[in-house]
């Protein structure tokens, strides 16, 4: 399945690489990587970015609300006491960083679909970079905030991280290295 869907993302931006052109600068003395889509490629490719943006989120939550149903369900028949509602309120409880996750991804990405949206060029001083390397730079903010999405909500999660942080420290201190 990873390699399906890793072969998927590359064959559904291959348009890229295709359209782009570099361009010389003479006057800043740079060169420039431009890309240009005729109205069918960019028509093409905002559908595109939607989609990668809004088909995980869906997946995530569609297994989410299964898993949570399926749980629920089998839980309400192995205990009669407590009726379906009320396994599902404590199945929603216990499974909740499986919806809290998908949130905050999709919160993290939206800045990120925003600017693939917005075309244009713009002109930079070549000795002010810090802003653009600022802006470059909080762009890897989503990926190392995962432990944060997917690990601190889940009380599973949680629990195995401290036990391999544990292990692995005391793992480092027992052989002597620091």
């Amino acid at each position: 399945m990873t390699i399906s869907i890793c072969l998927f993302v590359f064959l559904t931006h291959i348009h890229d690489p295709i359209f782009r052109d570099l361009i010389d600068d003479i006057e800043t003395n740079r060169v420039w990587c431009h890309v240009q889509f005729n109205q069918y490629v960019q028509m093409y490719n905002t559908i595109l970015l939607s989609f990668h943006f809004i088909a995980p989120f869906v997946l995530n939550i569609c297994s989410a609300l299964i898993t949570l149903t399926f749980t629920s369900r089998h839980k309400a028949r192995a205990h009669k006491k407590d009726n379906y509602g009320q396994h599902l309120r404590k199945q929603f409880y216990v499974l909740k960083h499986l919806f809290i996750s998908p949130l905050i991804l999709i919160l993290l990405a939206l800045p990120r679909l925003i600017i693939s949206f917005l075309s244009g060029c713009m002109k930079t001083a070549r000795d002010d970079p810090w802003l653009y390397l600022i802006g470059y730079l909080i762009s890897f903010v989503p990926p190392m905030s995962l432990i944060f999405v997917f690990i601190l909500p889940s009380d599973v999660y949680k629990t195995e991280f401290k036990n391999t942080f544990r292990r692995s420290k005391n793992t480092t201190v027992s052989t002597g290295r620091s």
